[in-house]
Parts: structure tokens; sequence; C-alpha cells
């Protein structure tokens, strides 16, 4: 890869990727929060068609402010992992067909 495409590879990576994790996050936000990421995610792909389109080049600083802000929302709207593991009853393992750690059965074929 080119030096000259990194940036461009990079910015494209940074911009969608925030796209896509928005889009994400709002499948499992609460309604009141999944009303801002829905508006995001058209926002952000109506700011990437007017910048290839219009020529724009003054939007950045704007947008990487309201880029954060969502991130962030994304950030509550995720579901938080329990601290403590549930334990389950397991049911003891019989020894009658005795098998090593991948699963392959000890006795021989005839």
């Amino acid at each position: 890869m080119t030096p000259s495409l990194i940036w461009p590879r990079s910015a494209l990576a940074l911009l969608f990727s925030s796209i896509n994790r928005a889009r994400r996050a709002s499948l499992t936000a609460e309604p009141y929060l999944r009303r801002y990421l829905i508006a995001f995610v058209i926002g952000a792909i109506a700011v990437c068609g007017a910048v290839f389109f219009v020529e724009l080049h003054k939007p950045w600083m704007f947008y990487w402010m309201y880029a954060g802000t969502v991130m962030r929302l994304v950030l509550c709207a995720e579901p938080v992992a329990h601290t403590r593991p549930v334990l389950q009853w397991r049911r003891p393992r019989v020894a009658s067909n005795p098998r090593d750690v991948y699963g392959w059965n000890g006795r021989r074929s005839a």
C-alpha cells in the first residue's frame, strides 16, 4: 500500500465504522436513544454524499464532535455484562464412553 493511500483509507475506516457501530447499537438501544442513533446514521450518510458530490471541505470539525458524542451514546446503549456468573447445575458425565480432549472415542473399531 502506498503512503498516499494510508490516510484516506484510515479516514474512511473511521467514518464508516462509526456509522456501522451506531447502526448496530440502534438495534438494542432504548427507544429514547434509538432516535438519536438513527438520526446520526442518516445524517452521516448524507454528509458522506455531500462531501463526495459537492466537495465540502469544512464540515469535519463539526462532524467529529457530533460523532464523538454519538459514540458515547453508543457506549451507554450497549447492554451491560453481568459481573457475577450464573451457576448452572450440570449432570455428571458417565465414564462408560471414554473420549480424549478432542472428542475422539478411545476404542478402536474392528
